[in-house]
């Protein structure tokens, strides 16, 4: 790979530390989320980090998340 002087190496300053994600989606993307989740984990994998898991939420537009009370409650626990 070739890097230039302004692309820093953030493989080195990543290792050890966690990769989580946060999603929205809408019913029926299972397939899809799978392999974002699976690219996610791997990839935390690759740079050394501890794969912390993923927070998802059903909605399509901005605050449609906030009507799923699943994710709702999953969010207020996610991080202790």
């Amino acid at each position: 790979m070739v890097r230039t002087a302004f692309e820093p190496d953030l493989s080195q300053a990543v290792v050890g530390g966690a990769r989580v994600a946060f999603s929205g989606h809408r019913v029926g993307d299972g397939v899809l989320l799978h392999v974002l989740l699976r690219f996610r984990c791997n990839s935390a994998a690759c740079l050394g980090m501890r794969w912390g898991g993923a927070l998802l939420g059903n909605g399509t537009r901005p605050g449609d998340v906030r009507s799923d009370t699943e994710a709702v409650a999953r969010a207020k626990t996610f991080f202790s």
